[in-house]
């Protein structure tokens, strides 16, 4: 675990002061070809692996390791009365200690000039730093010198010790078990690689794979989409002994739970793309709809406000509502639907055909955020759009509301600017949700500030059904 500034504030908590970094104590000596490093009076010399340089940490599971032994270097030199040395290890990928971890150590009850590290903390360290992948890889070291008694800490060096040694981290059995390579079988999609990201399994265990199930294939199936996940090593030897599968029993239409060896193929009613999502070292699995797009059908069904995606399941955009809305996943009804149901909590959205439409009690232009894993969604209305930004003292002033026609997709104003400044659109007087800025031939959510030359303008802001916000200016 990181412990970075917990002993710092532990001492601040005591009433400790801390001297200058250049200690009056001693000067400070960095010599990695020798076994004693000093500073102020006191040496340390590293013990075991972190005096060899190569340390294995597999199997050192709830030890404590000899870190270093501290002894007085300089003839004739004695500690402060009262203070005794306090030694932390510092850890890191590089020489400048960009990505630093800080760790706690202890003294050894049978020798007090023994320092020790706990083996699980120096672990935690290092997957922090490097992974958990079982080889070894360079680290760099050092220790924190203090001198320490009841009411003052003294730094004699933040860099004894200093060097670059080789770590082996230990693995948790717990992931011993996850393979580099996962593939997922269906009927319609047959057999292919899960996508995953360029870390290595142990520290990324969740595969995942966008299954596209047309209408066209569940007639040409006759029946479920079923699914099944393949480690690599059962793939290669063309074995069915260890393909994952759910308990035997479970629900089409189920996306989300355990999976278990052998168990039987997952199953899937309804046309739509399936972001399916497996997670190794769990053994578990959740699956979400998925698009390309989502559109907004408000009550009059005869047109849509399109919803845009960076992933497929999260979608935003403005909609123009005036009565009751569902959404689609094309720009029809023929396929997957979204909507209510009569028990559904607010917010929550409802997969299928047979979903009802959502009620909307304020008719207006919102901004809608969708969650198709999650299936939920989160809507801003603007009860108004205005007009703020030099000429209003950016709020001094009320902000200049425009007008909207019956379908609230177009907006408009009259607006003097008195000279050159900038300005946005923003809803309800407030900064805390929807705002417009950026290009104006392509406004977006929360952009950049426009800018306009002084004169006084017939404004209109266009919001799009396909997703493009326009601001058009003609000076009068």
């Amino acid at each position: 675990m990181k412990k970075i500034g917990i002993f710092c504030a532990a001492l601040l908590a005591l009433g400790f002061t801390a001297c200058d970094d250049t200690s009056d104590l001693g000067k400070m000596q960095i010599n990695g070809q020798e076994p004693v490093m000093e500073a102020g009076g006191i040496g340390i010399s590293y013990q075991d692996g972190f005096e060899t340089g190569s340390l294995n940490l597999s199997g050192t599971e709830g030890q404590q390791l000899d870190l270093l032994t501290w002894n007085v270097t300089q003839d004739g030199y004695t500690l402060p009365e009262d203070f005794l040395p306090f030694f932390r290890l510092r850890v890191a990928t590089d020489q400048n200690f960009s990505d630093e971890i800080d760790l706690d150590l202890t003294a050894s009850e049978t020798d007090s000039h023994k320092v020790l590290v706990d083996a699980d903390d120096l672990n935690d360290a290092v997957i922090d730093l490097v992974g958990r992948e079982p080889v070894a890889r360079k680290l760099w070291i050092a220790v924190q010198g203090y001198l320490v008694n009841g009411t003052q800490l003294t730094l004699l060096s933040n860099e004894l010790g200093l060097k670059e040694i080789t770590v082996v981290p230990a693995l948790d059995a717990a992931y011993e078990h996850i393979e580099p390579v996962y593939y997922l079988k269906s009927n319609v999609g047959g057999t292919v690689k899960m996508l995953h990201s360029d870390k290595h399994q142990y520290d990324d265990p969740v595969f995942s794979y966008v299954l596209d199930v047309t209408e066209d294939d569940l007639t040409s199936i006759g029946g479920n989409v079923t699914w099944e996940i393949i480690p690599e090593s059962v793939y290669n030897t063309q074995s069915t002994d260890g393909v994952l599968g759910v308990a035997a029993g479970t629900p089409a239409d189920t996306l989300t739970g355990d999976l278990v060896v052998n168990g039987e193929a997952g199953q899937l009613s309804a046309a739509s793309k399936y972001l399916i999502v497996f997670n190794a070292l769990e053994n578990t699995y959740n699956i979400s709809y998925a698009a390309d797009e989502l559109y907004v059908w408000p009550s009059n069904w005869n047109r849509a406000c399109l919803l845009t995606t960076d992933d497929n399941v999260h979608f935003s955009g403005a909609a123009t509502l005036t009565g009751n809305w569902k959404l689609t996943a094309q720009k029809d009804f023929k396929g997957l639907q979204f909507g209510t149901s009569r028990t559904a909590d607010e917010g929550t959205l409802v997969a299928g055909n047979t979903s009802l439409p959502i009620t909307v009690e304020t008719k207006g232009l919102v901004w809608m955020d969708v969650d198709l894993a999650a299936l939920t969604y989160k809507i801003q209305t603007a009860e108004t759009l205005g007009l703020v930004g030099n000429m209003t003292g950016w709020g001094e002033t009320p902000d200049i509301e425009m007008t909207p026609n019956a379908d609230f997709n177009i907006w408009t104003a009259t607006v003097t600017f008195p000279e050159n400044g900038d300005f946005k659109i923003r809803a309800n007087s407030s900064w805390d949700g929807l705002n417009f800025g950026g290009d104006m031939d392509d406004l977006n959510y929360g952009g950049a500030n426009l800018t306009c030359e002084p004169g006084t303008y017939d404004v209109t802001l266009t919001i799009g059904y396909d997703h493009v916000y326009t601001l058009k200016m003609v000076k009068k």
